[in-house]
Parts: C-alpha cells; sequence; structure tokens
C-alpha cells in the first residue's frame, strides 16, 4: 500500500507538471506568432448548430497547424483571436470535422453535419481500417465496457466467455504468471497454437498491456488474418488498440480497484479419529495387522493426538490483488499525446508469493504539413515476482498437504527449540513456506 500511495502521490504531481508545461508552451506559440508575424489579431465569432438548426455547446473550434484553439459555450456560440488569414476546424464528437478559412469574414456561423458511421462500426484490421458493413471475414469485437468494469489482472481473463469461437484455458492463478493460453476456433499444430498478437502495429504479448490502457480488441478467425499476416496468422490474430490523446482536450484519468480472492470447493478432511478408522478399515480388508489400536482412537477423540488440517495450515490469507492505472492526455494542431503509468499488485495465499508490476506507455500522433501523421509508441515494464522453492509451479506445495497425515503435527512439543518443526519423510508444508527458501524473479522490458 505504501507503493500504492508513492505511485498516486508521484503521477499528480508528475500530471500538475505536464499541464502547467502545456500552458506555457501555448502561451509561448502565442507570443511568438505575435513577434514572427507582426500581424493584427483578428477577432473571430460565430454560433456553431446542427442540421435542424439546434446550437451544439462544446465543440471544439482549433487554428490548424497551431495549439492555438477554444469551445463553444452552452449557447454554441464561440470567439477566438487568430493571427491573420487561418482556417478553422470545427470536430464535435458525432459529427462531421469542418474546415473555414476566416480569409476576409468577422462572423462565421458554422453548421455541422452528423457523421454516417456510427460507434461500433468500424473495425481495426491491421493496417487499415474498414466499416463493418464492407467486412467479408470473420471478425469479432470485444466488448470493452466489460473489461474495464471486471477486477482484470491480466488481458488474458478478458477472453473468458465474451467471444464466440475464442477459448480460453485457465492453466496457473499464480502471481505473474501466465494464467492461460488461448485458442481461436480450436486448437492448432501449425508453428504453435497461440494467435498472433498486435499492440498498436506491433507484436507484442498480452502481458505487456495493462486492460485499462486498451481502447479496442478485435479478432480476425479465418482467411482473412493468414492472407495479412502470413502463416504467422494462421491461428488467428487479435489486433489490439491503445488509448490515444484527443485534440483540445487535456485529461488526467485515475482508475483503481481492489479484490480479495477465496478458494472455493476445498475438500474437507477427516479428522485424526476417522483417519485411524479408516486405515484401520483398509488394513483389514487387506488381512493386515491394524496400525492403530482403540486406545489411540480415543485419545484422538480426546484431543490428545495432534489433528491437523495441512491444507488450512498453509493457506494463510485470502490473495489479494490491487490495480492503478492513470493517464494524462491532450494534443492541438501540431499532434495529440498520450501518457499511461500502471501498477498492479498480485499477493497469493502465503505471505510469501506475489508480485509487482510497473509499466508506462506513451503514444503520440505528429502531423506533419497537415499531410501526414506520424505515429510513435514507447512501451517498457519491470515485473517482479516472488514464489517459494517447493511450490515454482504452483502446485507442489498443495499436493504435498493434500497427501498429509492428520495425525502428524507440525512442531515437536516439549522442546526448547522455536519452531522446531517435525518432517514426515522429509515433508511438511507450513516448514516450506517459513524455512524452505525462496525464488525471486526480475523482468525488464
Amino acid at each position: 500500500m505504501r507503493k500504492f500511495n508513492v505511485f498516486i502521490v508521484l503521477f499528480t504531481l508528475f500530471s500538475l507538471f505536464i499541464s502547467e508545461k502545456a500552458k506555457g508552451f501555448e502561451q509561448a506559440g502565442i507570443y511568438s506568432a505575435k513577434i514572427e508575424t507582426n500581424q493584427q489579431q483578428q477577432r473571430i465569432y460565430g454560433t456553431v448548430t446542427d442540421q435542424n438548426g439546434e446550437t451544439l455547446p462544446f465543440v471544439t473550434v482549433l487554428v490548424k497547424g497551431t495549439n492555438i484553439g477554444t469551445t463553444t459555450d452552452e449557447n454554441g456560440i464561440y470567439e477566438i483571436n487568430v493571427p491573420g488569414n487561418v482556417t478553422l476546424i470545427f470536430s464535435y464528437m458525432g459529427f462531421k470535422d469542418y474546415e473555414i478559412s476566416t480569409d476576409g469574414k468577422t462572423k462565421l456561423d458554422v453548421v455541422l453535419l452528423e457523421s454516417t458511421v456510427r460507434l461500433g462500426e468500424v473495425v481495426v484490421t491491421g493496417y487499415n481500417t474498414v466499416e463493418r458493413k464492407h467486412l467479408a471475414s470473420s471478425i469479432e469485437s470485444v466488448d470493452m465496457e466489460r473489461v474495464v468494469s471486471r477486477p482484470i489482472i491480466k488481458l488474458q481473463e478478458a477472453f473468458a466467455g465474451t467471444v464466440p469461437g475464442v477459448t480460453m484455458l485457465q492453466g496457473s492463478t499464480l502471481p505473474g504468471d501466465v494464467p492461460a493460453s488461448i485458442s481461436i476456433r480450436g486448437i492448432s499444430t501449425l508453428q504453435n497454437a497461440e494467435p498472433l498478437v498486435i499492440i498498436d502495429g506491433m507484436e507484442q504479448p498480452l502481458t505487456d498491456v495493462d486492460p485499462n490502457q486498451v481502447k479496442s480488441i478485435n479478432i480476425l478467425k479465418d482467411a482473412a488474418a493468414a492472407s495479412m499476416y502470413g502463416s504467422r496468422g494462421a491461428n488467428g490474430v487479435i489486433i489490439i488498440e491503445t488509448h490515444r490523446g484527443t485534440t483540445g482536450q487535456f485529461k488526467v484519468n485515475v482508475n483503481s480497484w481492489f479484490a480479495l480472492q477465496n478458494p472455493l470447493n476445498l475438500p474437507k478432511f477427516v479428522n485424526s479419529a476417522d483417519f485411524m478408522r479408516l486405515r484401520n478399515e483398509a488394513y483389514s480388508i487387506q488381512g493386515q495387522p491394524l496400525l492403530y489400536t482403540d486406545a489411540d482412537i480415543q485419545s484422538a477423540q480426546e484431543g490428545k493426538t495432534p489433528n491437523t488440517d495441512w491444507v488450512k495450515e498453509i493457506i494463510e490469507r485470502p490473495a489479494t490483488s490491487y490495480n492503478t492505472t492513470a493517464s494524462i492526455s491532450g494534443g492541438g494542431g501540431v499532434g495529440t499525446f498520450n501518457l499511461m503509468l500502471g501498477y498492479i499488485e498480485e499477493n497469493g495465499l502465503n505471505k510469501i508469493e506475489g508480485s509487482d508490476k510497473f509499466s508506462a506507455r506513451f503514444n503520440t500522433n505528429i502531423n506533419i504539413a497537415d499531410r501526414f501523421i506520424l505515429l510513435a509508441d514507447f512501451y517498457a515494464h519491470r515485473l517482479k515476482v516472488d514464489r517459494l522453492r517447493r511450490n515454482n509451479d504452483g502446485h507442489g506445495l498443495y499436493q504435498i498437504a493434500w497427501r498429509m497425515n492428520p495425525t502428524q503435527g507440525i512442531y515437536y512439543e516439549n522442546t526448547d527449540i522455536p519452531n522446531h518443526y517435525m518432517l514426515h519423510n522429509d515433508m511438511n508444508p507450513v516448514a516450506f513456506i517459513n524455512e524452505g527458501g525462496t525464488w525471486n524473479y526480475m523482468y525488464d522490458k
């Protein structure tokens, strides 16, 4: 939790610094324009409406090629000072962008036309975007609203029961481990069964992206994948787009959640007395001498014999996890940017197992001469994983606990040595946690 607080404080200070710098750059750009052009500022004003004559509030009005801009008020009225004759760009969600020159004009009333492409009708196919009505191949999209609303730590979990034809086989729940394998339309034997993953145009594993940083996920399931990506896409292609900045809007977003996890359907183990009776019954059926006497069974019933639930002893706490992501985004006529920071912590069922992951992703779009757009993406993360030596695969410790005898104690009694563990054929799961040693892994990318 101390790491979490430090992370939030640093992010807040950084966002304030970026905000002030952005304001300074914008003001410097305006002052520079005044000095270099030496032109008198021209006042442009007007009203923005839709096709029905209804005024549109908070429409972004931007001078093309600069960071100078404003927005309409609640009545759709705007006012902006521009250096000479420029081109204004009017943009509003759900409407087509509109460009108009200010040459010889003071009042500009603008009518925006509704966009015919609705949300969800555009699909990213890898090299370009295509309207869904023009697609002839099998492409599915993941509902990102459902993904963000669930406590998902690893993006693989977002494919569980959300996309038809896509199967996620849960393999491990260890902190820091890859949770599952994903198959598209069954298991393939070509090269490997894993689909190709493209994140912002680059091939990356799903573990490299935080679910809260994802804008859209599209899955190519048929021959269209192989036609674009060759044999590497024969097992299907998962195309992921992360969030990017928006022109004329400076945003700071913070998203955080905390989750508790408890094991389900644990077996109910017999107590020491019942174990002795069942063991004697098995020996009797095999014609062997009984292992426990009636006095031993009576002693167990009276609580004089150890009665250890080994699985309960090694599950020291509920598994916990929390995820915090924060982003700073914005942009102007020159381009847009988005800086996303993330911190994920997972804690296992004992005090040793756990993982910490810090990630940072920065992407930017730079407009070049109003004709080209340069897209740049940077990504880095650090993952620290702690493991028990006797539970590196996630199963060993619990398999041993299931096989332990309830009549066996954890510690020796009446001894001067503190925490003097009893070793039953070199087996004691509690001792493995406290004294068995650990593995520590560090992954940087």
